[in-house]
C-alpha cells in the first residue's frame, strides 16, 4: 500500500510540474513547477530507497531529499513574492546558501568515506545535524512566508474574489507549516526511537512514519493540483491582479479620479504631515468615506497607499542622473517619509531591494546606457 501510494504521489506531482510549465512560462509559473517536479524527484529518490535494491546499488544519493527539503520552502517563498507583485532579489537567491552548503558538505562526506553505504549516513549524529536544521530552516522559512501572506491578504477587501486572490496564497502557508511538525516526527524517529528500541523493535513506527510521510505529501500536491484545476487563471498571470468592483457609483469613480489627480498634479503624499483627515478635506469628503474609498475599491488602507505612491516617487527620484549624488537620507525626506529607517522599511517591502541597491542599479544601468551610446 505504502509502495502504490509513493507511486501515485511521485507521478501526480510530475504530471502536475510539466503541466504549469506547458500552460504559460512566467517567473512564478518557473518557480511552481521546479517546486512540484523537485518534490516529484525527492519522492521518486525516497521510493527507490525503501522498496527497490537502490539502497545497496546507489546509497550515494540518499541525502538527495534532505537538500530538496531546503529548497522547497525558499522556492514557495519566491513565487509568493512574484504572485502578489513583488521582486524576487539577488538577495533573496541567498536562501539558497543553506541548500548549497549541504550539498557540498554531504557530497564530500560521501566521497572520502570508505565503504560509504546507506547505513554511514542515515540515522548518523551526522544525520540528525542535517535533519535539525533542515527543521530550524523551515520554521524559519515558515515565519517570513506567514508574515507575506498577511501583508498580502491586508490588502485584499472584495470578499468576492478572496478564493482565488486569498485562498491559493493561504494552502502553500499550510502546505509549509505541514511540513515542520512532519519533520519533527522524522527527527523524533531518528534521535530517540531508533537508539532507545534499535532498528529491529522500532520497525513499526518506521512504517507509520512513512504512511504519514507520503498521505500528507500527496494529499497537499492533490489538493494544490485541484484548486490549479479549479482556478486556472492563476497560472495565466504572473501577478494575480485585483479587478474593481463591478458597480462603481459615479461619485466614488469622481473620487478616485479627484484622488489621482492630488497625487499626480499635487503631489500631496510628498507632505510630510498628510494624514487621513487632512487628504479627506482636500477631497472634500469625511474621513471615513476615504478609508472606504481606499479599502472597498483600491484595496488598501491610507497608510498602504501613501507608502505606495511615495516609493514610486523615490525609485524615480533615484532613476534620474542628476540625482545619484543625493543621500539616501535626502530622498526619503524628498519622497515624504519623516525618517530614514520608515524609507528604508518601506522602500525594501515595496521593491524586494534597499534604497542603496535600488540606486546602484540605477546608476550601473546608466552607466551601461551611456557606454552603448558613445559606441554607437
Amino acid at each position: 500500500m505504502r509502495a502504490i501510494l509513493f507511486n501515485w504521489a511521485i507521478i501526480q506531482s510530475f504530471v502536475l510540474g510539466t503541466s504549469v510549465l506547458m500552460r504559460r512560462s512566467t517567473k512564478a509559473n518557473n518557480f511552481l513547477a521546479l517546486l512540484f517536479l523537485l518534490s516529484s524527484l525527492k519522492l521518486g529518490i525516497q521510493y527507490l530507497m525503501r522498496f527497490t535494491v537502490w539502497k545497496d546499488i546507489m546509497p550515494h544519493v540518499v541525502f538527495v531529499p534532505d537538500i530538496i527539503d531546503l529548497i522547497e520552502p525558499v522556492l514557495i517563498l519566491f513565487y509568493l513574492n512574484t504572485i502578489i507583485g513583488r521582486t524576487v532579489s539577488d538577495r533573496s537567491f541567498r536562501l539558497l546558501i543553506p541548500a548549497i552548503l549541504v550539498s557540498v558538505g554531504l557530497s564530500s562526506f560521501v566521497v572520502f568515506t570508505p565503504d560509504y553505504s546507506f547505513f554511514s549516513y542515515i540515522g548518523t549524529p551526522l544525520h540528525l545535524s542535517v535533519l535539525a536544521g533542515i527543521l530550524m530552516f523551515k520554521t524559519f522559512l515558515l515565519i517570513k512566508i506567514y508574515h507575506l501572506f498577511r501583508d498580502y491578504a491586508d490588502m485584499v477587501s472584495n470578499k468576492k474574489q478572496k478564493d482565488l486572490l486569498v485562498l491559493w496564497p493561504k494552502m502553500l502557508v499550510y502546505i509549509t507549516a505541514i511540513t515542520v511538525p512532519l519533520f519533527i516526527l522524522i527527527f523524533a524517529y531518528h534521535a530517540v526511537i531508533v537508539p532507545q528500541l534499535g532498528p529491529q523493535p522500532s520497525e513499526p513506527f518506521r512504517i507509520i512514519l512513512e504512511q504519514i510521510y507520503i498521505i500528507v505529501n500527496g494529499g497537499t500536491i492533490l489538493l494544490a493540483g485541484f484548486h490549479l484545476m479549479k482556478n486556472p487563471a492563476i497560472l495565466k498571470e504572473q501577478i494575480i491582479q485585483k479587478e474593481k468592483p463591478e458597480k462603481v457609483s459615479e461619485e466614488v469613480d469622481e473620487n478616485i479620479q479627484k484622488l489621482h489627480r492630488l497625487i499626480e498634479e499635487e503631489k500631496v503624499h510628498l507632505d510630510h504631515n498628510l494624514s487621513e483627515k487632512l487628504l479627506a478635506e482636500k477631497l472634500e469628503i469625511q474621513a471615513y468615506l476615504l478609508s472606504r474609498l481606499l479599502n472597498d475599491h483600491l484595496g488598501m488602507t491610507f497608510r498602504q497607499f501613501v507608502n505606495e505612491k511615495r516609493i514610486g516617487f523615490a525609485k524615480e527620484l533615484l532613476r534620474k542622473p542628476e540625482n545619484h549624488d543625493l543621500t539616501i537620507f535626502a530622498v526619503a525626506v524628498d519622497s515624504g517619509f519623516n525618517s530614514e529607517s520608515v524609507f528604508y522599511v518601506n522602500f525594501k517591502k515595496y521593491t524586494g531591494m534597499t534604497p542603496t541597491q535600488f540606486k546602484k542599479e540605477c546608476i550601473k544601468q546608466h552607466k551601461l546606457s551611456k557606454e552603448a551610446v558613445l559606441k554607437n
